[in-house]
């Protein structure tokens, strides 16, 4: 059962209105549009996560979309949240085109002759303290 179900995120939304008031010629139109596409690319994977959320078993399990909590003097952010009688799942969507490539250290990401490095999401994901 979805819990907490998902939807356009803000900063979204907040980022599209922006680009339809902004003047076509103003300085950060660009860095507004790549910023926009990269929101987008986001949604669109918690949109094809949701799907497949979707089919399981309702009864036994409750799903939560788009979690902010606390943690330390900050937040983190969890894309869906699974919990069940028999334990929680936390669920990190990634919506990358082309070739991924993990390393020890890092991820890369091939498309279209470019080359973008990022951290190693298991490594991201395996930094995470317990209390």
């Amino acid at each position: 059962m979805f819990v907490k179900d998902l939807s356009v995120p803000l900063n979204l939304r907040k980022a599209e209105t922006l680009e339809k008031r902004i003047s076509q010629n103003h300085p950060i139109l660009l860095e507004l549009r790549t910023f926009i596409k990269n929101l987008r690319s986001g949604y669109n994977g918690e949109r094809k996560m949701h799907y497949y959320l979707g089919q399981i078993p309702h009864k036994r399990f409750y799903i939560f979309h788009d979690l902010r909590l606390p943690y330390g003097e900050g937040y983190f952010q969890i894309d869906a949240l699974l919990l069940s009688p028999s334990g929680i799942l936390m669920i990190d969507g990634k919506n990358n085109s082309g070739k991924l490539i993990i390393e020890k250290n890092q991820m890369i990401q091939e498309f279209m002759d470019k080359r973008i490095v990022y951290d190693n999401p298991i490594a991201q994901a395996s930094a995470i303290t317990y209390y």
